[in-house]
Order: C-alpha cells, then sequence, then structure tokens
C-alpha cells in the first residue's frame, strides 16, 4: 500500500517538474521570441549536454 503512494507521490512530483519546465520555456519564449530560433536551441542543447558530461563525473566524486 505504501509503495503505491510512494509511486503516485514521486509521479506527481516528475509531472509538476515537467509543467515548471515547460511554464518556463514558454515564458521565456514570450519574453524573448528568439528563443525558439533553431541556433539558438541547437546551441542550449550542447551547452546542457556539457553540463550534463561535468555533472556525472562530479556525481561519482560526491558519492566517494
Amino acid at each position: 500500500m505504501e509503495e503505491a503512494k510512494k509511486r503516485k507521490l514521486k509521479l506527481t512530483h516528475q509531472l509538476i517538474l515537467i509543467i515548471v519546465l515547460v511554464g518556463l520555456v514558454l515564458v521565456f519564449g514570450i519574453m524573448e521570441p528568439v528563443f525558439f530560433y533553431p541556433d539558438v536551441l541547437l546551441d542550449v542543447t550542447a551547452i546542457i549536454g556539457e553540463i550534463g558530461i561535468m555533472a556525472l563525473a562530479m556525481t561519482f566524486i560526491i558519492t566517494t
């Protein structure tokens, strides 16, 4: 019974985070229409990839 509650709670938190992320993208897109240009989106994806790789490495360092 508790596992079902935890799963439901986790799903709710994930859903809230997705809604917040979509909301932020829309707000930034409304504030700066240039945000949705393909070149900008590709640059953001490249930067996120670099930060993700560094974060993955730091995760192992912090856990040890």
